[in-house]
Formats: structure tokens, C-alpha cells, sequence
């Protein structure tokens, strides 16, 4: 499954169990389960690549990246790119090649697997 919209607001947890949700923009390999063509998901998880197609698609790679955020906000508290208040101005610096900058309670060693 490609979920296409991962980030911490779509993860449950209580003692003993992790739930993903929300599989409004997933689809089953090449199998969109969604009707929708039109870009979807939260632009402060999603991955660059998805914006610079003129129809995107999620993908496993746009899955990790994704992950890769949501990890990001796990450490942090804060939610990716939290210093930019405004979604146009987050695919300016997607566009750009911007990366969230490295918070310090992440170490070196971290930041680079999150990289």
C-alpha cells in the first residue's frame, strides 16, 4: 500500500498497538484506491517530487520521505517545516530544494538517516 498522506496526525497508538489511518489518497501498488487526481496530502509531509509533476502520484519513495517527516515530528513535537507559516511558501522552498533545518535535540548521526 502506498498511503500517500503519512504524517503524525494519521498514526494511533495506545499501549501495545501503532494504526495507520486516513487511506484517502492510497492506493495498492498501481491500483489507486482513490479516485482523486488531483494533488492531495499535506504539503509540510509531502515529498518534493510530488510537486514538480503535472499529475502526482504518491509513491513508496514519497512514502518514506514522508516517513521520514513524520519521524522528524516524533522527535521534535513540532510538525516539519514549522517555522514556515504558510503552505505556498513551503513549495517555494520545496521547489528550491529547501530541507527543514536540523533542530538541536536531533544529533548528527540522526539528522543524517533522516536525510
Amino acid at each position: 500500500i502506498i498511503h500517500g498522506d503519512i504524517k503524525g496526525q494519521n498514526i494511533l497508538l495506545d499501549n501495545s498497538h501503532v494504526w495507520v489511518t486516513d487511506f484517502g489518497t492510497s492506493k495498492l501498488l498501481d491500483i489507486p484506491l482513490s479516485t482523486s487526481s488531483c494533488m492531495a496530502g499535506t504539503f509540510h509531509w509531502m515529498s518534493p517530487e510530488l510537486l514538480h509533476d503535472e499529475y502526482p502520484k504518491p509513491t513508496t519513495t514519497s512514502n518514506v520521505w514522508a516517513f521520514g517527516m513524520t519521524i522528524l515530528q516524533v522527535f521534535t513535537g513540532r510538525n516539519p517545516y514549522n517555522h514556515i507559516k504558510n503552505n505556498a511558501a513551503v513549495i517555494v522552498g520545496f521547489m528550491q530544494g529547501e530541507l527543514p533545518p536540523q533542530p538541536p535535540e536531533i544529533d548528527n548521526i540522526m539528522w543524517t538517516l533522516l536525510k
